[in-house]
């Protein structure tokens, strides 16, 4: 199970399916109990067994501490029991000025690896 943190500044819970919506949701990720990713967006939802998240409007994922490594897109889901995340949507990772686009992301926070799917285009400023 992937040790995460998980903060919104509104939690709404249906009584019926016991899913959650989540305003302005926050997620820490932790390896060796040192938050190693940040996720952030807009907009959320958590299944009711707290096994999935879906974030959604303005993601940002942030390799954590102090790392240049951003990802940005407009929806993730996450499987917060493997530690990975995948979409299929555009997607653009910077990284000290480097700048890599294309659609569909597969991360695997527990190995440091995100991984753009096709359509992929770069720029590397050396």
């Amino acid at each position: 199970h992937l040790h995460y943190q998980l903060k919104s500044n509104l939690l709404q819970q249906d009584a019926q399916t016991g899913e959650s919506t989540l305003t302005d949701p926050r997620a820490w990720l932790f390896e060796n109990g040192e938050p190693s990713w940040k996720l952030s967006a807009d907009s959320g939802w958590l299944s009711q067994d707290r096994a999935w998240a879906r974030l959604q409007d303005n993601v940002v994922i942030t390799e954590l501490p102090a790392s240049t490594l951003k990802a940005t897109t407009q929806q993730v889901k996450l499987d917060l029991k493997s530690g990975q995340a995948n979409n299929d949507e555009a997607v653009t990772i910077t990284e000290a000025g480097n700048k890599l686009q294309g659609h569909g992301l597969f991360a695997d926070f527990r190995a440091d690896l995100l991984r753009l799917e096709a359509d992929v285009r770069g720029t590397y400023a050396p």
